[in-house]
C-alpha cells in the first residue's frame, strides 16, 4: 500500500478532502491454527505522529487496521499489542477505526482523549447468501459537524439471509 505521495509501507496516509485514511498492518506470520496480528512499537509510535499531525490539520482521521485493537476477541486471533495500540489511541485519538478479521459486523469502541471511538467491524464481502453470516458492505458518509467534530453516518448493507437481495440491515449515527 502507498499512500498519496507514493510512499510505501505502514503506515500510510490518504487524504480525500477533509477526510485522512490512515491504514495499519497488523499481518504477522503466526504458527498454525493462530491468527493474531500485531504492529509492533515502531508503527504504533508513526501512527501516533500522524494521527496527532492529522488532528492539528483538523481532518477527519479514519484509522483502517486488519485487527481490532478492542481485545475482545479470541485469544489465537487476537491483536498481540492491542493494549499498546489502545494507550497510543486514548492520547491522540482518531474519529473512526474501520477493522475486518472476524468477518462479522460489529459496533465496539475504545477510549480516545475526547471519548468514545467508534469501532466498526466490517462484515465478509465475498460470503454466499446462504452463510451463517451472509455478505456485507458499510456505507460510511462523514461531515463536518462542527468547525473542529465530525458527524459520521453507518449504514450496513449486505445480502438478505437465504436470498440474493441487497437490504439495508441497519443505520446509525456513530459521531455528532
Amino acid at each position: 500500500m502507498a499512500g498519496d505521495h507514493g510512499e510505501a509501507g505502514f503506515p500510510f496516509v490518504r487524504r480525500r478532502g477533509e477526510v485522512a485514511v490512515v491504514g495499519a498492518s497488523s499481518a504477522i506470520p503466526t504458527a498454525p491454527f493462530l491468527a493474531t496480528g500485531r504492529l509492533g512499537r515502531q508503527q504504533i509510535d508513526a501512527l501516533a505522529t500522524a494521527l496527532a499531525e492529522l488532528r492539528r490539520a483538523n481532518l477527519c482521521r479514519i484509522l483502517l487496521i486488519h485487527h481490532p485493537p478492542t481485545g475482545r476477541f479470541d485469544f489465537q486471533k487476537r491483536l498481540i499489542d492491542a493494549s499498546a495500540v489502545r494507550k497510543m489511541l486514548s492520547e491522540v485519538g482518531a474519529d473512526l477505526i474501520l477493522h475486518g478479521h472476524t468477518h462479522l459486523p460489529s459496533l465496539l469502541a475504545v477510549q480516545g482523549p475526547d471519548g468514545a471511538i467508534p469501532v466498526v467491524g466490517v462484515p465478509s464481502a465475498s460470503a454466499g447468501p446462504t452463510a451463517l453470516h451472509p455478505a456485507g458492505w458499510n456505507r460510511i458518509t462523514v461531515t463536518r459537524n462542527t468547525a473542529t467534530s465530525w458527524r459520521i453516518e453507518l449504514e450496513r448493507r449486505g445480502l438478505h439471509h437465504g436470498g440474493g437481495v441487497v437490504e439495508t440491515q441497519a443505520r446509525s449515527v456513530l459521531t455528532g
